[in-house]
């Protein structure tokens, strides 16, 4: 039986000194030397207040850790939640947690029923005015079963054990969900009764995950294709379309505006009419594109493309990130050494660097224009930096705020100063 729990009000109090600390809410007493030991556990990471501030940033909020049994394994960012996904180990199952990004707040923690880590990235769906009283979900996977929990109290909604072999993380609409499974095949069910509506056979695996926008699913396929399919319908003449690049697709395709961003293993990135699949321009990198591309508008009309080619070599990997302007796809810049785009500031790009050997982790501030860096940052004390992919278009509160995660379950949310 799968163990869940909303946090009352009452007990708020009890989350706010760390995430792992939630399993003490039975009032299980600690005896002297389990305190011993807990002051002797090594101090939560957190960044010093006065580098931040001669860098123009602050601490927006931060979140300790009081308890280290229990380890994050993952941190996925999305605007209503910050999911944190941890370790079973001890006697003591692993737990999905979300934690509010306004005010890490940690809303609630939900009790994994398998031991396995969860391989996917948890999605959000939200219903429209139009839904009635239909509770925002939570979508996850673990070992081929799908978990639907209430986004608000983190209450278990529903359970589906399907068939198939599920390979990606899940999107959904009002009434269907879709993922892709093991063997090529992208399926559309239907949330009453968990039944297929429809599914395509790409016939080849797939890893990239969906992505819904609208009435369009948009599906990547090591098939060399990116396809969009119609959520209720599945491929209608009318609506479907496909659209073949030069190599296997890994990474899911980013949707902004009416456009289709997708990477390819052919060294190009694609801009798509979303409404047709024709190629409005394709920006040529200089090695794979595994991961999928970041849009940021810092205004109107003014959108730029960021993606990271891998070239694998046989000792290590070089990576490379290109900033492409959205209106004429041509290269404005380009910086070595990056693994992910973080967040959008003011005026900066905040990146991860991908670090030598033996060298600590760092986060960059890139001025946003040049590529040019500006500040570092050592966040060799945390383990996960989560993409925010909010700029001035989308969630202006959120734009130039990262969040650094500790495996221990530290959080410390840093945003610009203005």
């Amino acid at each position: 039986m799968i163990r869940r729990s909303a946090l009352a009000s009452a007990s708020c109090k009890w989350l706010s000194v760390g995430l792992c600390g939630i399993a003490l809410l039975g009032c299980k007493m600690h005896s002297s030397g389990q305190r011993e030991a807990e002051k002797k556990r090594a101090p939560t990471a957190r960044l010093d207040e006065g580098v931040l501030s001669n860098l123009g940033l602050e601490t927006a909020w931060f979140l300790p850790s009081a308890d280290t049994r229990t380890t994050v394994l993952s941190a996925v960012l999305d605007p209503d939640g910050l999911f944190l996904s941890t370790q079973a180990a001890a006697g003591r199952s692993g737990q999905l947690i979300r934690v509010q990004p306004k005010d890490g707040h940690v809303a609630w923690y939900f009790d994994l029923e398998h031991d396995a880590p969860l391989t996917q990235a948890p999605t959000v769906h939200r219903y429209g005015a139009g839904a009635g009283n239909k509770g925002n979900e939570v979508f996850f996977t673990q070992l081929d079963d799908i978990y639907v929990v209430d986004l608000v109290y983190g209450d278990l909604m529903r359970r589906a054990d399907l068939d198939s072999t599920v390979a990606t993380s899940v999107a959904a609409v009002d009434d269907l969900y879709f993922f892709g499974a093991e063997n090529g095949t992208v399926l559309g069910y239907l949330k009453a009764g968990d039944v297929a509506k429809w599914q395509y056979r790409t016939g080849v695996g797939l890893r990239a995950s969906p992505v819904v926008s609208g009435s369009s699913v948009l599906f990547a396929s090591q098939d060399h294709s990116v396809y969009r399919f119609s959520a209720t319908q599945g491929y209608p003449p009318d609506f479907f379309w496909s659209r073949k690049t030069g190599g296997p697709v890994v990474a899911s395709p980013t949707v902004f505006s009416d456009r289709v961003y997708v990477g390819s293993t052919d060294y190009k990135l694609y801009c798509l009419s979303l409404r047709d699949g024709s190629v409005i321009w394709p920006f040529l990198a200089e090695a794979p594109i595994e991961t999928p591309p970041v849009v940021y508008s810092p205004q109107a009309g003014a959108a730029v493309v960021y993606c990271i080619s891998v070239e694998h070599r046989r000792r290590g990997e070089k990576r490379t990130l290109f900033a492409a302007e959205d209106h004429t796809g041509l290269e404005a810049w380009r910086h070595p050494g990056i693994r992910q785009v973080v967040a959008r500031g003011r005026d900066n790009l905040y990146v991860l660097a991908d670090p030598a050997e033996g060298v600590g982790r760092k986060l960059l501030a890139l001025d946003a224009k040049t590529g040019k860096q500006k500040f570092e940052l050592d966040i060799s004390q945390f383990h996960f930096v989560p993409t925010n992919s909010a700029d001035f278009g989308r969630d202006a509160s959120e734009r130039g705020r990262f969040y650094l995660v500790g495996r221990d379950g530290a959080v410390q949310a840093i945003t610009e100063k203005y």
